[in-house]
């Protein structure tokens, strides 16, 4: 686990906060995984469609990683994710605590496949 945190931590660091005003939508979005993965023991991977998906397990697409948030760390449009869970209540709830929005995109209930978009409060 710890080796894709750094893998996604490398993406979203090629975006530069600046260290301006609140801490930007980039560094809030890698602690909520970070605390996904340590307290909730849910990891975070880069979605991979010839990989199959597993349980417990939120992904993230890169290209919109790297073309969705701006050069401030700013989200700038949605982020689309997918997570094979029974239950997103909690991981709903916690995205909330970092300041984010998050919508259910849709649910495929035979698989528990869940499609959320994280967005930015502005």
């Amino acid at each position: 686990m710890e080796a894709k945190l750094l893998e996604l931590r490398e993406i979203l660091e090629k975006k530069d906060t600046g260290g301006v005003g609140l801490k930007a939508d980039v560094d809030r979005l890698f602690a909520y995984l970070a605390v996904l993965h340590e307290q909730h023991n849910i990891d975070s991977k880069m979605f991979d469609e010839n990989i199959p998906i597993v349980s417990d397990c939120l992904y993230l697409y890169q290209h919109e990683l790297e073309q969705n948030i701006n050069d401030n760390g700013t989200i700038t449009a949605a982020l689309n994710m997918i997570i094979q869970a029974d239950n997103v209540d909690m991981l709903m709830s916690v995205v909330r605590e970092f300041g984010f929005q998050i919508t259910t995109q849709g649910v495929d209930a035979a698989q528990s496949l869940h499609r959320l978009q994280l967005h930015s409060e502005q």
